[in-house]
Protein backbone atom coordinates (compact mmCIF):
# COMPACT_ATOMS: atom_id res chain seq x y z
CA UNK A 1 0.00 0.00 0.00
CA UNK A 2 1.04 3.82 -0.64
CA UNK A 3 2.11 5.70 2.29
CA UNK A 4 -0.06 8.68 2.54
CA UNK A 5 0.20 12.15 4.55
CA UNK A 6 -2.30 14.94 4.71
CA UNK A 7 -2.09 18.39 5.55
CA UNK A 8 -4.61 21.40 5.33
CA UNK A 9 -4.77 24.10 2.88
CA UNK A 10 -7.29 27.11 1.88
CA UNK A 11 -8.64 27.57 -1.67
CA UNK A 12 -10.98 29.95 -2.65
CA UNK A 13 -14.50 29.41 -3.16
CA UNK A 14 -14.83 29.39 -6.05
CA UNK A 15 -12.26 26.37 -6.87
CA UNK A 16 -14.02 24.23 -4.14
CA UNK A 17 -17.44 24.69 -5.97
CA UNK A 18 -15.98 23.68 -9.03
CA UNK A 19 -14.03 20.24 -7.13
CA UNK A 20 -17.59 19.61 -5.64
CA UNK A 21 -19.01 19.73 -9.07
CA UNK A 22 -16.73 17.14 -10.28
CA UNK A 23 -17.35 14.79 -7.34
CA UNK A 24 -21.55 15.46 -7.90
CA UNK A 25 -20.58 14.21 -11.84
CA UNK A 26 -18.48 11.25 -10.40
CA UNK A 27 -21.00 10.55 -7.18
CA UNK A 28 -20.80 6.68 -9.67
CA UNK A 29 -17.54 6.55 -8.40
CA UNK A 30 -17.70 8.04 -5.06
CA UNK A 31 -15.48 10.43 -5.56
CA UNK A 32 -14.19 12.69 -2.38
CA UNK A 33 -12.61 16.21 -2.55
CA UNK A 34 -9.62 15.14 -1.39
CA UNK A 35 -9.26 11.91 -4.26
CA UNK A 36 -10.07 14.48 -6.81
CA UNK A 37 -7.20 16.92 -5.43
CA UNK A 38 -4.82 14.25 -5.27
CA UNK A 39 -5.84 13.09 -8.86
CA UNK A 40 -5.31 16.51 -10.08
CA UNK A 41 -1.68 16.97 -8.38
CA UNK A 42 -0.80 13.18 -9.69
CA UNK A 43 -1.24 13.90 -13.23
CA UNK A 44 0.48 17.09 -12.86
CA UNK A 45 3.11 15.97 -11.65
CA UNK A 46 3.24 13.06 -14.27
CA UNK A 47 3.92 15.47 -16.77
CA UNK A 48 7.18 15.83 -18.64
CA UNK A 49 6.98 19.71 -18.02
CA UNK A 50 9.34 21.92 -15.85
CA UNK A 51 6.93 21.92 -12.66
CA UNK A 52 8.97 24.99 -10.59
CA UNK A 53 8.90 27.38 -14.00
CA UNK A 54 5.23 26.72 -14.43
CA UNK A 55 4.07 26.97 -10.60
CA UNK A 56 5.93 30.24 -10.68
CA UNK A 57 4.32 31.53 -13.71
CA UNK A 58 1.07 30.53 -12.30
CA UNK A 59 1.44 31.72 -8.67
CA UNK A 60 2.76 35.28 -10.12
CA UNK A 61 -0.57 35.13 -12.31
CA UNK A 62 -2.69 34.02 -9.08
CA UNK A 63 -1.26 36.85 -7.11
CA UNK A 64 -1.74 38.83 -9.41
CA UNK A 65 -5.38 38.18 -10.21
CA UNK A 66 -6.02 38.51 -6.13
CA UNK A 67 -4.58 41.99 -6.60
CA UNK A 68 -7.13 43.22 -9.10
Amino acid sequence: MVETKSFGIRIEKNVVDRVDEICEKLKDLNASRSEVIEVILKSFFNTKINHEQVLRSLITKNRLEKRS
